[in-house]
Parts: C-alpha cells; structure tokens; sequence
C-alpha cells in the first residue's frame, strides 16, 4: 500500500477543502432557492357587478386560484358565465370589475414589491388578442408584518361591455391574471427583483377566462363587422336580418357564399330611393357562380318603373365573384338615383379604397378624397361622375395593384370599361380616373362620336359600322425614343382600334388635363398629336390645327387622312423623335435598293446604311446626310447597294444619327441573292421578335403573282392562323391578322405562292 508523501497529504487536503466549498455554496443556493421558490399566490379575488338583459344587477366575488379548502373562495372564475346564462344589452346593460385583491405569501424575509392585476377582452375564438391592460394594486399591509401580504384595488371600474374589442352582439371572452414583483438580491445586484404571476397554468401564459354574451344591437357598433343571416326577409334595413345590427358607414358587412353546409340566405335587396344604404366595408364571399353571394340593388317592376337604390360605401367593396346584381336602370344618359342602381365610393379621409372583383354597375359616382383602387374591373353602363366637395377636393379612381400603396396598373387587365352605353363626366386636374379606360362605339360619317366622354372625339368620313374601341391610359407615357435625351410625351395616350384605321380620313380631338403631372414637362401652348404603330418610337407626326384651346384643354386635327393607331401628345418645338415612317430594301437586278420616308426630324444629322450576312453583326455601307435635319414635313431617301459579288441573303438596316450623337436602328429588311441570274423569291418578318402592341407584317419579293396562301404553326405543327393574300412582282407586304392573340412563344410561318414555290419563317412573339 502506497502512503502519500507530505506534499501530497497537503493536495490532498486542498482537494477536500476545495470540494467541500463548492458544495457548501450549492447547498446555500439551493436553500436560497427554496427559499425563493415558496414565495407565492394564496388566493386571488375579482368582484364582478353585472346587469344583463331581463336580470337585476348582481355583485359576484369570483376566485381566480380557485381552491375547496379556501372558505373565502366563493365562485371560480375559470369557465364562469359573468351573465348566468343571460346576455348582455351594450345600450343599457352593465358588465364592470369593481374590486381585485391578491393575497400573497412572503415564504422568506424577501419582500413583495408591487403587484397588478393584468385583463383583456376578446371575441370568443379570436387568436389575434390584445395585449393586456395592467391595473396597479395597493399594498394594505407591511411588507414583513407576516406570513401574507395583501394587496387590493377596491375603486376599480373597468367596463367590459365597452372595451375596443366588443363591437356588438356575440360571445366574447375576459382575462384577467395578477402578476407580482418581490426583491431578489444577490450579490452583483443587491436592487435585483422577480416577477412571479397567478395564471390558468397554461404553457402559454394565458390568463384565467370567464365568458360574457352580448345581444346583437339596432346597428352595427363603429368599427365592428355584421354579417346576413336572413333566411326569410331580404330587407338591408330590419336588425334580425343581421348577425349584428344593420351596417353603417363606420362598420363593416359580410354577405356569406352559398357553398354547401353553410345554411340558407335570401338575398338582401336594396329597394328604396330614399333609404341611406352605408356600409363601411362590404365582402360578398364566394368565388363561383353557384356559391357566391349575391346582392341586388335596385328592383325591375314588371310593366312599371324600375325602383331605384343608391349603396354609398366608405370602405373596400369586395365582390370577388361579381355578386353585386346592380343593372337597373329607368333613365339613360343621366344619374338617377330614383331609378337606376347607384354605387358611391364616398370615403373622404384622404386614405384609400379598393375595389375588388367585377362591379357592373349602372350609375358610379366618385365622391370623397384619396385613391379608389379598381383592383380588377368596373363597368359603367349609363354614367360615370366625379363630385368633388365644395373646396374642389377630389379622388383618383385608379387601376391598381392589390398592394400596400395600391401602385398603378395598365396592363389592361385592370381596367375601368364604359362599354358601349357608359358616360364620364365631372374630370379635373385633381379627380380623374387614372390608368386605363375602355370605350366602344360605332361612327356614323360626318358626325363626331366622343366615345362617352372618355376624351377622344373622332369624326369620320365614312360610316364605320362595327364597333371602334378606344383604350385610354393616363399616367403611364409612352416610351421616348432615346430615354433620357429625348423629349418626353405627355402622360396620356389613346389606342384606337377597328376599322376607321383603314382608308379614313379623320377630324380628330385630343382632350387633356392641365396638370403639371400629365403635361410631363410640355408647355400646353406648344401641344401637338403625334401617333406610333408599336406604343413607342418611331413617332409620326399627325399635327394640329390651328391653336391649342387653352380653355377647354383640347388639341384638334382636321380632316387626317391616314390610320390613327395610338395617340399621344408632344412639343412641336421639341417633337417626339420620327426617325422613319417607311424603310424598304428591294433587289434590283445584282443591286439594292434601299429607300426611307421620315414624317420629321429633329436635330438629325442622318442615315448610315448597315448590311450584314448573318442578321447579326452589321457593317456601314454608306452614310446620308438628313435633307433637313429640323423638319416637320414628309422627306424621301433612296440608296442603292452596288458592291459586287452578292450571295445569298443580305441584311439592311438604318442607323439614324442625331447631331448630339444619339442614336435609333431601324427594323431591318432581307434581301435574297441566292441566285443572282434573276430575282429570288424571299420572305421576311418584321417587327421579329415582336410584342402584342406591335404590327407584325411579313414581306414577300417573289415574281410570282397571283393568290398565295399564309400558314402559321406552333413548333408541334399545330395550326393557329392562316390567311390568302395576292402577290405582285416584286415585294408584297402582308399583315398577320391573329398576331396580337397569339400567345408568347416561337412560331413557323410558311407561305406558299401561286407558283406552288412554298418559302418559311420563324417568327417570336414575346
């Protein structure tokens, strides 16, 4: 057996000694903490004074840490109903806590600090909670003077049937759980404290909860939600007929869906002139036609006149499947809330609102201030009005986004569509629809056709018998030539499209706002109509007539003889950019000939001819000086290849040179060469990619003349267009009829001429 050494003994002993500390101090820690640990809630008092619907007033003493051996425990709050089984009335009842008082045990010589009894009140099944209103409470007694401290609130009135979170009839739930702060020293925090609290036991630290019920008020209390619950009257107006009180303008309303094993509803109908329908928010559930929710407004009498109704909403109106059935109407071209269906969008605090879905609707008034969002699509069947206040305070009625700040949208599927009956009225420089709007009319020759207001008239020289449709976008320019070294247009274009863009010769007036935001930096003086087949450049210059009427905002062009395409506004002293209205390359013989028209120039200093072989990289041929590079006539322009040695297919394209060094390509043109003895047949597609806002063409050079047949496929060979069309010797120009339907994707096209020779291109629509 070994015997330690003297050195080792004394280790030995300072391992012990060591040891022997450290558990020494976690024996006092786990006393201290014992110690801490017994301090704690004896019992916990809540006094409730309750008045509900046919009951006298009651005084109820309820204990939250509910105990049998506690002889001061009346009642347990947990799972209580503070009615008894009786509901509430908000206009006459009373639910109030009128006392609380915690009773805790010291269990050390640690001191209790403060203590609170924390409540909250909520709709039963909420998760979205309220935080938890905190209510001091008053020690009665020396911290130290026993073994328990009471701490008490005995001037409580705290009235539950009032709180933000009751909004009317319903269940609704109050928490409540006292939390309490004693002093905790130690020895790097000598002021230190901790905070124990008296709750249900739940993991998530909810409080004790008790039950209350509420009557359904006459209306609808502010900032509270209703819902229709009538299986039997469809009268807006009766309280029954709602879960929770008839809706008014700072409340909101629900129409439930009809899906299967939601119960039964009538339809609500809203049926009088005279009634003021409000509604804050309006949802009308559902998403189908055969579950959606409906709501008529106003009523066809058989052999009578239609009764009208006017609905006024402040908040969104959310009708997803388009249930609003709103298309009475006894007077056309005039607002009649008598007799048509009437929707309003009055909110009027400066904040927005939105609408979602498909409004049909008669009469629409814009009224109030901020932006109305049409987050998908409104149509307007007789009127369209803005009315402002009396200070000339307006809306925006914008197409939107569903987003935060309801962002501008004219993608053209959201859109606000007068049809073929709607009428706007009642624009200003600060109340305006804003993004897109749609118009369809018919034109008689010789008589000017306004498209109901929208702000494009047009008189033709012929009768144009199927309907014109003119797409208006304001807010959103047209793309400059050279962002940002050209001049900008102006905030608002028309697209005109139908039949009056063949062979017509035109009167034309531009109606437009004289906001500093729409004239984008134009002087109104200096107004003139400028037109693109492609919503952007090149720009051709359709002018104007006489002066700009600075009174009625209107810009005019007389007796216009070629297609109008999409309009827009420019400065004549600074024009829009108009590089080319023509540009063509044709063989001739071993040659080419290349030949451009342009509309005007501004600051052009001119033209590089570029050739290539491949379609890809380019080379100069030649350059042309501009005839005049500030001109707002038609010039002309030729330029004939004659390098030698030609072979297959060659590529030509303009270079337009402006003096300050900017620069535009044309389209480009091809030529063939493959067999130089003669002209070969060719075909070519141009714009190619090309966008739904562009005019593709095809160009065939062939000397083949006669009917030739036009075959356009997918790359599975599935058929999506075809067309006939004549050649002639030389180059044919053909446009594809079903271009802009075409969905995005690569496509072949496949010609096949009299002569049975048969040529193919692949196009791509972007």
């Amino acid at each position: 057996m070994h015997t330690p050494t003297f050195l080792q003994k004394i280790k030995l002993r300072h391992v012990f000694l060591k040891s022997w500390l450290l558990n020494l101090t976690l024996l006092i820690s786990l006393i201290a903490s014992h110690t801490s640990m017994a301090q704690g809630f004896n019992y916990d008092d809540i006094t409730i004074t309750a008045s509900p619907l046919g009951a006298s007033s009651s005084t109820t003493t309820y204990n939250g840490k509910y105990s049998p051996s506690d002889p001061s425990a009346t009642a347990d709050f947990q799972s209580a109903d503070l009615g008894n089984g009786t509901k509430f009335d908000q206009a006459v009842g009373s639910l109030r806590i009128s006392f609380a008082s915690t009773n805790l045990n010291t269990g050390s010589s640690n001191p209790f600090v403060s203590s609170s009894l924390l409540y909250r009140v909520y709709a039963f099944g909420d998760t979205n909670k309220p935080i938890y209103s905190v209510i001091a409470l008053k020690s009665t007694s020396s911290p130290n003077s026993g073994p328990a401290v009471a701490f008490v609130n005995s001037t409580l009135n705290i009235d539950l049937l009032n709180q933000n979170t009751v909004l009317g009839g319903g269940t609704y739930v109050v928490e409540i759980k006292f939390q309490s702060v004693y002093s905790a020293p130690t020895r790097n925090n000598p002021n230190g404290t901790l905070t124990i609290s008296d709750d249900s036991g739940d993991s998530d630290g909810n409080g004790y909860r008790a039950i209350f019920n509420v009557i359904a008020p006459p209306i609808t209390p502010p900032n509270g939600t209703t819902t229709w619950v009538s299986q039997s009257s469809t009268d807006w107006t009766i309280a029954t007929n709602w879960s929770n009180g008839v809706p008014t303008r700072f409340s909101d309303a629900i129409i439930p869906d009809k899906a299967p094993n939601t119960g039964f509803t009538v339809t609500p109908l809203l049926n009088n002139p005279v009634v003021p329908y409000e509604v804050r928010t309006l949802t009308l559930n559902g998403v189908s036609n055969a579950t959606r929710a409906l709501l008529r407004l106003g009523e066809s009498t058989s052999g009578g006149t239609p009764i009208g109704a006017t609905l006024k909403v402040y908040g969104d109106l959310n009708t997803y499947a388009g249930g609003i059935l709103a298309g009475v109407s006894g007077t056309d071209k005039t607002a009649n809330p008598t007799t048509n269906s009437t929707v309003v969008l009055a909110r009027n605090d400066g904040l927005s609102q939105a609408v979602r879905g498909v409004l049909d609707i008669v009469d629409l008034r814009i009224e109030g201030s901020g932006v109305k969002a049409v987050i998908d699509e409104i149509d307007v069947r007789n009127t369209l009005q803005f009315m402002p206040d009396v200070t000339g305070t307006g809306a925006i009625l914008r197409t939107a986004y569903d987003d935060a700040s309801f962002t501008i949208n004219t993608s053209k599927t959201k859109k606000v569509n007068l049809t073929s009956t709607g009428t706007l009225s009642g624009e200003t420089a600060t109340s305006y629809i804003q993004g897109v709007t749609i118009s369809d009319h018919p034109l008689t020759a010789g008589v000017q056709q306004t498209f109901g207001g929208i702000g494009l008239d047009i008189t033709p020289s012929r009768d144009i018998l199927s309907n014109v449709v003119i797409t208006r976008t304001v807010s959103d320019p047209l793309t400059p030539p050279s962002f940002p070294s050209k001049p900008l247009p102006v905030k608002r274009q028309y697209g005109v499209t139908g039949d009056v863009n063949n062979n017509t010769t035109s009167t034309v007036v531009f109606h437009y706002l004289n906001s500093p935001d729409e004239l984008n930096g134009n002087p109104e003086q200096n107004l003139t109509i400028f037109k693109t087949s492609n919503n952007g450049p090149p720009y051709t210059l359709v002018g104007r007539t006489g002066i700009v009427d600075l009174t009625n905002h209107t810009v005019t062009q007389e007796a216009y003889s070629s297609s109008l395409n999409t309009l827009t506004l420019g400065d004549e002293f600074n024009p829009l950019p108009v590089v080319l209205s023509a540009f063509n390359a044709t063989r001739s013989g071993l040659n080419t000939q290349v030949t451009w028209s342009t509309a005007s120039e501004k600051n052009s200093s001119g033209f590089e001819v570029q050739v290539s072989t491949d379609g890809t990289y380019f080379r100069k041929l030649a350059f042309v000086n501009s005839q005049d590079g500030n001109s707002s006539k038609s010039q002309n322009y030729t330029y004939l290849d004659t390098e030698a040695n030609k072979s297959g297919v060659r590529y030509y394209r303009l270079r337009q040179v402006d003096v300050d060094g900017s620069e535009d390509f044309s389209p480009v043109r091809a030529v063939s060469f493959t067999n130089a003895e003669g002209l070969a047949t060719t075909l070519s597609a141009y714009p190619n990619p090309y966008t739904t806002s562009d005019a593709l063409k095809l160009s065939v050079q062939t000397t083949s003349v006669g009917v030739a047949s036009l075959r356009v496929s997918d790359l599975m060979g599935r058929e999506v267009a075809n067309q006939t069309f004549t050649t002639v010797n030389g180059v044919t120009e053909v446009a594809l009829d079903k271009a802009t339907s075409l969905n995005a994707g690569t496509y072949l096209a496949r010609v096949t001429l009299s002569s049975g020779e048969v040529k193919t291109v692949r196009i791509q629509k972007r």
